[in-house]
């Protein structure tokens, strides 16, 4: 009953051989041996002992849990079992078929163990003893069969008539004769502890006519010879003398204590006889026959006690569902019957005929039933275990308890066994008291037996419903019994006052304190001198068997275990709750009917008012935990145990039962007071509670068990019962005990039935319900209840404490409340209970936690309003440097931030009130700020509602327009870090972009400027305070260098990027990193020329201030493929000039050499420095190599601008004619004959009073007259030219000649 076993059942078939008698087991140090005895065979079974059993490996020990192997675990592998078989009629035709039989095992005194205890053990080799087995037949003989250690079968036969008979043979005295009455119909044996001679075998038999005897046989010498020692009959009220289902068990005992067995015979109709083994200490009774010899041991019949209280309570094994199908199905069986019997008639059953049938086929069918009943439920085995105090019946069909009583079943169903002397005038008190309580038992056992069930069922709906007019109840109850009815058929009824005052009268003067010890006795009070054994100490003397047992660590741990204390415990609460309830009524009889003339009829049985009040309270107590007893075990899904789990360690109580996840799935159904039994918490509970007791045993152990479920019970602080419930997660149960335990408990407290509601609500998934429930204890509610705050609020157990600590304690209890509701994810709750507890707390660390978990259940409900709120109270550490804040402030600031981030509710920023001070040293705007912009330096730059957008959107919101420039700059820095790919080049140009424009809205111009880090140093460690005002050193003094970038430069960098993003299918496209600004201008400038982007190649170069000579000679190449009529890839030769911005040309038919020609001009006249013309020697290079005339246009502006260079292109390429033209017209310039204002202002006429020469290429002209005499021989059209430049170059000279001869003359100088 301790343990569950595994493998615990076993099937042996005997083919063609019935089992003869009980199958008998015997247990030595080694093994444990079952002998089995049929009609034609004996056998015995040899197994290894539990405590030799081998080990198990580490996997199967594993997979048991709380189970343990039994015997028969894997029985199949040897030597875990030994068997031996003898056939008793191998050659007889027709063998004898015994009417009973029985069996022994005798172990040798020499028992050789085992090497060592965890050796493995052949169970052959190590048994050494005698197994017997005796037969009895219908004509009174017996046959004993010994199977000696070594395997040997030997036979004896005892005959009563074998002194008469002669040269008969063993069988033919078996089959001697018919049944007679003196064939035996039970037999047993048994082997006690001799003090002197040989050792002896005995047997007992029970003969049909009611004789039983006492037979001895001594087995040392080989054969075993049989005598008769003693005969009596126990067949006195038998009718006829014949006793045909009776039987004959034996109790085992301990061979290693001088202890005897005794028998029980078990007689049909007049119950159990008990037969004691003694030793023969005088001379026998004269109505005892026995035989001659010498024996110390004879069987005296023990004093008869008849049971009344311990009819078995049958289970509930079937369901009403199953009876129903069962009804059912023997309704058509029984209908197929009459079918059968009818369908030969050809004719109708009348209906008496039909009747009739149905009668006699269910009579047939009763007795049916019937026969096969009868059997099931004769006795054939009897065990007494020492620990539980218990005898165990076994039957055919099931196994049957017998317990002791407790003190108050002793008095009230047996009195007679109540030690009182016949003569208390000496003044022994306790012999006074118990005389005085068996009087009162005596007169509730009058009540009971005139109540009938409708007032029984009366009481129990005025309790279920307002046990306050419990005492009503009782006065009308009190009226029934004591109206005349002359219509009753119970005399007792009629004369219920009349007897009922007699038995009063017996109390005499002991009736003053009467109700206070039997209330006492009930609320298992301590008395002075009275009779109370709350430890559940056995009443009867003869089941005593020396020492008690201790209490093992599984002790009553098994499902059998725990069920059965579950029914003794509910015998014993219905007992009490019954001595209670007519203790009301009986309370009520004497008030209304003998408070008046107690003097006149010589009655002192008046109760207080603390009786009826203690009445009241015993009477709701026993209800109540009756109630509890019928609640079943209910499981649950996983995902509920799971929570339940985390609830249970949130509330530190002992979880080990949610370890063992068979607890529920094997023992399934269970009732919930046999899972608290079988719980490892309530089986340790009820174990330290019996160790405390003085009394052992099951009645200690149900004792116990009842205190642990009394959330009222004075020797305790603990309330294991609670505990189970909450980890096992059984809150229907627990909601119906909190409710019991202010309703019918009246000394427990609401402060725990509060808590108890709110936890079973909260299981129940009823939140609203459970918020209510816990918001509802007060702080003077948690300081009533000594256990809620002892277990629940961790009170360290301090005398008088002062208010302080309770009032933080109850802080306390709100923060365990609030994990309660984090388990089911309950955020507005936790929100609720947060801002409560807040009122509460008084201590800074209480505070900054509720603030905590409010803070973060707003946020979690996006209430970001409230959750700033509750982030400003969070209190600055005490003791600490005021320019520190709080971490847990910060990090809540942080959440917030970072979820306003998440959520976009950039609304509920801008709404913040954000001038208050955070800390000492700064306000809560400067505090964002700066969480803002770390946030947004670790963000992603590519978001485009990140971190950047949402602290950009702040500034703007409060017009700092430089702020958000500069932050918004940061993220171009860091889109060139770490962005890639188009995306980033996009961002950043959006940014530049958000930048020119936060910057243009500044109204001072002067503080457009943003910051740029650049250089690589070290990271320099946060600041800190040295208290010895030590130097930092230098290397940790530098910073990064900051470069001003003002609004030009900002355009410089969006112009680059703009750049990029038009050539993105030609370059790389990644943003711009901080330093490559510069270095990747001209790469741009190149790709932008190369796919004809000549706009913005020249736009960008001037805003960098990069040259543009590449840029005009690949639109020159451009303009020269047009005009020489080479079309693009494309095949349109306005690809070459798609990129060029011509709307400001004239309109006209466009032609594309025009066009490009005009773009052409506007470039150079654009982007051609004054005073300088290397951009048109550039155009007119690469215009003249390409064999193309330049244009006039260009002619006229190059000789505006350079007239010398344009005639070296003319000569660098043979352009003679042109190169003759120009040459002449500057001559002719020179002279005045033309107007000079074509050419550029070195171009001067020649006159004789300026001081200064003019200044004409005459180098150039000179190698232009050399060419053309030169190239003249083969080009006689050069001739004519170098003739007239020739002249002209004379008429040149003489013009300077004179000019000169007059100036001397004029300024008279030579």
């Amino acid at each position: 009953m301790d343990h569950n076993l595994l493998d615990n059942q076993v099937r042996y078939a005997f083919k063609n051989a019935p089992i003869v008698g009980p199958i008998t087991i015997h247990e030595t140090d080694t093994n444990i041996v079952i002998l089995v005895a049929t009609v034609t065979s004996v056998h015995r079974f040899l197994f290894i002992h539990p405590t030799r059993m081998p080990e198990l490996s580490t996997e199967e020990n594993s997979a048991l849990g709380k189970n343990k192997p039994s015997i028969f675990y894997q029985t199949i592998n040897q030597p875990q079992m030994s068997f031996r078989s003898f056939n008793l009629f191998d050659s007889a035709k027709d063998p004898p078929v015994p009417r009973s039989a029985t069996s022994l095992f005798v172990q040798s005194s020499l028992n050789p163990a085992p090497e060592t205890e965890s050796a493995v053990i052949d169970p052959q080799r190590y048994c050494n003893g005698d197994s017997f087995f005796a037969f009895s037949y219908e004509n009174g003989c017996f046959e004993v069969f010994k199977i000696s250690k070594d395997d040997r079968l030997t036979m004896n036969e005892v005959n009563p008539l074998v002194r008469f008979l002669s040269g008969a043979t063993p069988s033919k005295l078996r089959r001697a004769g018919a049944a007679s009455t003196e064939a035996i119909v039970g037999l047993s044996f048994f082997n006690p502890k001799a003090d002197d001679g040989p050792k002896s075998l005995y047997l007992v038999t029970l003969s049909m006519n009611g004789g039983i005897k006492l037979w001895m046989g001594s087995y040392f010498q080989g054969a075993v010879g049989w005598k008769l020692i003693q005969s009596q009959s126990i067949n006195e009220s038998s009718d006829d003398g014949v006793l045909n289902d009776s039987s004959i068990v034996l109790k085992k005992f301990n061979s290693t204590l001088d202890e005897l067995p005794f028998f029980v015979v078990y007689l049909p109709g007049d119950g159990f006889r008990i037969y004691n083994v003694i030793k023969e200490t005088s001379r026998r009774s004269s109505q005892v026959s026995s035989a001659p010899g010498s024996s110390q041991f004879i069987l005296q019949e023990a004093p008869r006690i008849e049971f009344k209280i311990f009819k078995k309570e049958e289970d509930d094994l079937i369901t009403a569902q199953d009876w129903s199908s069962l009804r059912f199905t023997a309704m058509n069986i029984l209908d197929r019957e009459m079918a059968l019997s009818t369908s030969t008639t050809d004719f109708e059953l009348a209906d008496d005929d039909y009747i009739e049938l149905c009668n006699r086929n269910w009579m047939q069918f009763y007795s049916a039933c019937v026969e096969y009943h009868i059997p099931t439920v004769n006795p054939l085995g009897l065990f007494y275990e020492n620990n539980t105090k218990m005898l165990c019946i076994v039957k055919k069909s099931r196994i049957s308890f017998l317990r002791p009583t407790d003190s108050l079943e002793t008095l009230y169903y047996f009195p007679c066994c109540v030690p009182v002397s016949e003569n208390i005038d000496g003044g022994d008190d306790r012999m006074v008291k118990l005389e005085m309580m068996l009087k009162f038992f005596g007169v509730l056992e009058v009540i009971e037996s005139n109540m009938d069930e409708y007032h029984r069922e009366k009481i129990v709906r005025n309790l279920r419903n307002s046990h306050l007019q419990l005492e009503t109840v009782c006065e009308k109850i009190v009226n029934y019994l004591t109206i005349a009815d002359a219509r009753s058929l119970h005399l007792e009824c009629r004369h219920f006052i009349s007897l009922i005052t007699e038995r009063l009268k017996d109390f005499g003067g002991l009736g003053d304190n009467v109700f206070r010890h039997v209330l006492s006795l009930l609320l298992a009070r301590k008395m002075d001198g009275g009779f109370a054994d709350n430890g559940g100490v056995a009443a009867e003397e003869d089941m005593e068997t020396g020492e008690d047992g201790p209490v093992t660590e599984h002790f009553m741990g098994s499902r059998l275990g725990s069920h059965l204390s579950y029914k003794i415990m509910k015998q014993l609460l219905n007992h009490r709750y019954m001595i209670s309830r007519n203790t009301a009524i009986l309370q009520s009889l004497c008030v209304r009917c003998f408070s008046q003339n107690n003097e006149q009829e010589k009655i002192n049985l008046l109760p207080s008012m603390f009786d009826v009040r203690d009445t009241v309270f015993a009477t709701t107590t026993y209800f109540a935990l009756l109630e509890l007893t019928e609640k079943d075990f209910k499981g649950c899904p996983p995902i509920m145990k799971e929570k339940g789990l985390k609830v249970a360690n949130s509330l530190k109580l002992l979880t080990g039962d949610h370890l063992n996840e068979n607890f529920i799935d094997i023992q399934w159904p269970m009732k919930m007071l046999e899972g608290f039994c079988m719980s490892n918490l309530g089986g340790l509970s009820i174990r330290i509670r019996v160790s405390r007791s003085q009394g052992l045993g099951i009645l200690a152990y149900a004792e116990a068990a009842l205190r642990d479920i009394l959330p009222t019970d004075p020797t305790t602080k603990d309330r294991p019962l609670e505990e189970f419930l909450i980890t096992t997660c059984q809150y229907s149960t627990l909601l119906k005990y909190a409710q019991y335990m202010t309703t019918y408990f009246p000394y427990a407290k609401g402060t725990l039935r509060k808590f108890y509601f709110g936890l079973s609500h909260l299981g129940l998934l009823n939140f609203d319900i459970a918020l209510n429930n816990f918001q509802s204890i007060t702080f003077g509610d948690a300081c009533d209840d000594v256990y809620f705050y002892m277990k629940y609020l961790e009170f360290p157990g301090i005398k008088n404490p002062p208010v302080e600590l309770l009032k933080n304690l109850y802080a306390g209890y709100f923060l365990k409340t609030i994990k309660l509701f984090e388990i089911y994810d309950q955020t507005p709750a936790i929100q609720n209970i947060a801002e409560i507890g807040l009122k509460n707390a008084i201590d800074n660390d209480s505070v900054t936690q509720l603030c905590l978990l409010a803070f973060k259940s707003s946020i979690k409900l996006d209430d970001l309003k409230s959750a700033f709120k509750y982030m400003q109270k969070i209190p600055s550490p005490e003791g600490t440097n005021e320019v520190e804040s709080r971490r847990e402030k910060m990090a809540s600031l942080r959440m917030l931030l970072a979820r306003i981030v998440e959520t976009g509710d950039v609304e509920t920023l801008r709404t913040l009130k954000m001038d208050d001070m955070f800390n000492k040293m700064s306000t809560v705007g400067e505090k964002v700020e700066d969480i803002l912009l770390e946030q947004a330096y670790v963000s992603d730059p590519l978001q485009k509602d990140g971190m950047y957008q949402l602290l950009c959107f702040y500034h703007l919101s409060r017009d700092s327009f430089h702020k958000a420039a500069s932050v918004i700059y940061h993220r171009v820095i860091q889109l060139g870090n770490r962005g890639r790919g188009l995306d980033g080049l996009n961002a950043q140009h959006e940014s530049l972009l958000d930048v020119v424009s936060f910057l243009s809205l500044m109204e001072d111009k002067e503080h457009r400027y943003v910051l740029r880090k650049t250089g690589v140093t070290s990271q320099l460690p946060e600041r800190t305070n040295f208290r010895d005002n030590a130097e930092i050193p230098h290397l940790l003094q530098r910073h990064l260098s900051l470069e001003v970038l003002n609004y030009d430069d900002i355009m410089k960098e969006l112009k680059l990027v703009a750049a990029l993003l038009k050539v993105a299918k030609f370059l790389p496209p990644n943003p711009v990193k901080p330093t490559e600004f510069e270095s990747r201008v001209q790469p741009t400038i190149d790709v932008l020329t190369q796919n004809r982007f000549y706009d913005d190649a020249l736009n960008l170069a001037k805003v960098w201030e990069k040259p543009v000579n590449s840029i005009i000679l690949g639109f020159t190449s451009s303009c020269a493929f047009i005009q020489c009529g080479i079309a693009p890839q494309t095949g349109d030769p306005f690809d070459y000039i798609k990129h060029i911005d011509v709307s400001e040309f004239p309109i006209g038919k466009p032609d594309v050499l025009k066009l490009s020609f005009r773009a052409l001009r506007n470039y150079l006249l654009q982007h051609e420095k004054p005073v300088e013309s290397g951009l048109y020697q550039i155009v007119a290079d690469k215009l003249l190599s390409c064999g193309l005339p330049l244009p006039q246009w260009l002619i006229e502006d190059y000789k505006r601008r350079n007239c010398s260079q344009l005639l070296r292109c003319y000569m660098k390429y043979g352009i003679w004619q042109e190169a003759t033209s120009l040459a002449m017209s500057m001559i002719d310039a020179v002279l005045g004959r033309c107007p000079n204002e074509e050419f550029d202002p070195s171009i001067q006429v020649i006159s004789k009073y300026s001081p200064v020469e003019p200044v004409l290429p005459f180098t150039d002209i000179n190698l232009l007259v050399n060419e053309l005499k030169v190239r003249g021989r083969a080009e006689p059209n050069l001739l004519d030219m170098y003739t007239a430049l020739k002249g002209k170059v004379g008429l040149f000279c003489d013009r300077v000649a004179e000019c000169t001869a007059e100036r001397q003359e004029i300024y008279c100088v030579q």
